[in-house]
């Protein structure tokens, strides 16, 4: 039952991603549990830290962002990741095996 308390406190919880665009930014927001499929998201926003076992309000125990830009993607590029990691969130990727 815990596990359930921990996989709805990540979903509730939410990291802003910006998009790339100079005169007019896109923001998006993506829960925790979904930011965590992504090696990069996770790594900007300290998720993958040990240290954040007690579910703070902090996103990661050592993250200091509310936000993160990133430099080369555009707004509807941006919208279709947050889309492909949300959904996948509730629906998980099937393994691909490696050659």
């Amino acid at each position: 039952m815990a596990v359930d308390a921990a996989a709805t406190t990540e979903q509730q919880r939410h990291v802003t991603l910006i998009s790339c665009e100079a005169h007019a930014p896109q923001t998006f927001s993506l829960s925790v549990a979904a930011a965590r499929q992504s090696e990069l998201i996770a790594n900007a926003f300290h998720l993958n830290d040990d240290s954040d076992d007690d579910n703070n309000d902090s996103v990661g125990a050592n993250s200091t962002m509310d936000a993160f830009a990133l430099p080369k993607i555009k707004g509807p590029c941006l919208a279709l990741v947050v889309d492909f990691l949300e959904h996948h969130v509730r629906d998980p990727c099937p393994k691909v095996p490696y050659p």
